[in-house]
């Protein structure tokens, strides 16, 4: 993708992953992914706010891929066993982009669960990680004073660390695993609408289809 940075001109490809891997516990049983809303499922809003945004995107679930192959994105179900949160997910992303995409440095991430999804999300992250050069090697989504530690971009070359630290030292959690780098937290507003707004149980989606109604 090709990036305005002050004065300077990136042009640099960037790969993206919609983690889709969980259980939906919270949900009923019910796969988030295939939620609607407003019409559309949680998994096409997200894709259709990020795919314009990077230049390859993979979707990683553990479903029967058969059911969204209409979307004509890559698919992948976690590259782990067990059922290992949102960081097998990341790494199922990052090892994808590093096996198949020669020259992608970078890898963003994003959950199903957030259908407001910035239509600049990766421009500000890359361009706050760039601004901040050696100093960051992470950058985080933030709004309303809060991390958001999926929405995220990646550097590809920590796909080995991350695969030692989730099968070796047993990380589980993404918090955890953004304590081990140095990261720089990229502030979105979050006024009327956080773009960040995940949606975990069915009065979330609920109230996610109140937002929705407020903004069309």
């Amino acid at each position: 993708m090709d990036f305005e940075i002050g004065d300077q001109h990136v042009s640099s490809p960037i790969a993206g992953v919609v983690i889709a891997g969980g259980t939906s516990v919270r949900m009923g049983n019910r796969c988030k992914a295939s939620c609607l809303l407003g019409g559309q499922t949680l998994l096409e809003r997200v894709i259709s706010r990020l795919r314009p945004q990077v230049d390859n995107l993979l979707l990683n679930i553990n479903q029967d891929e058969s059911h969204y192959r209409y979307l004509s994105v890559p698919i992948l179900a976690d590259c782990c066993e067990g059922q290992l949160g949102p960081l097998a997910g990341l790494l199922t992303g990052l090892e994808w982009a590093r096996e198949t995409l020669p020259g992608c440095e970078w890898l963003v991430s994003a959950p199903v669960d957030t259908p407001f999804l910035p239509h600049d999300f990766v421009q500000h992250l890359i361009e706050s990680q760039t601004s901040t050069g050696a100093s960051s090697e992470i950058a985080v989504a933030l709004s309303a004073g809060r991390r958001h530690p999926v929405c995220a971009l990646w550097p590809v070359a920590s796909a080995e660390s991350l695969r030692s630290a989730l099968l070796a030292d047993g990380l589980r959690k993404m918090g955890d695993w953004l304590a081990r780098w140095r990261v720089c937290e990229v502030p979105f507003e979050a006024g009327v609408l956080n773009p960040f707004f995940n949606i975990n149980n069915p009065t979330d989606l609920k109230k996610a289809e109140r937002i929705l109604a407020a903004l069309t």
